[in-house]
């Protein structure tokens, strides 16, 4: 009688850290998502200083979340969101726009699919 309860309370374990997972990389990445629309905004304005804060209040926001995120995904679309952030960065000093706009677009992709990619599906387990 001990095992099945064993085994439907690591099922009920699993499915609600997997929520708890997934509602967390949401949030994340709704986070992360709005500072690069603020970076966008103030790099096609021409608020070149602003831009510059924003993307370090946006590599602050990325240090704290990466570590979360690579315990739950693909430490391969992690190394590609860190890559962007390094594009991006060397973009804006050098004050090439439209490859920033680039790489905004890129990273806020990537930022996005994570969630989608990881949610608790049929189609995702199977």
């Amino acid at each position: 009688m001990r095992i099945p309860i064993l085994i439907i309370g690591l099922v009920v374990l699993i499915v609600v850290s997997s929520l708890f997972a997934q509602n967390w990389l949401e949030h994340s990445s709704e986070t992360l998502s709005k500072q690069i629309t603020v970076i966008q905004k103030q790099t096609s304005a021409g608020n070149i200083i602003e831009a510059q804060q924003g993307l370090n209040r946006l590599k602050t926001s990325w240090n704290d979340i990466r570590k979360g995120w690579l315990l739950i995904t693909d430490h391969r679309e992690v190394d590609q969101i860190e890559t962007t952030l390094v594009r991006l960065e060397s973009h804006l000093k050098e004050l090439q726009y439209p490859l920033v706009m680039q790489e905004l677009a890129t990273m806020k992709h990537l930022v996005k699919h994570i969630p989608l990619k990881e949610r608790l599906s049929i189609g995702n387990i199977l």
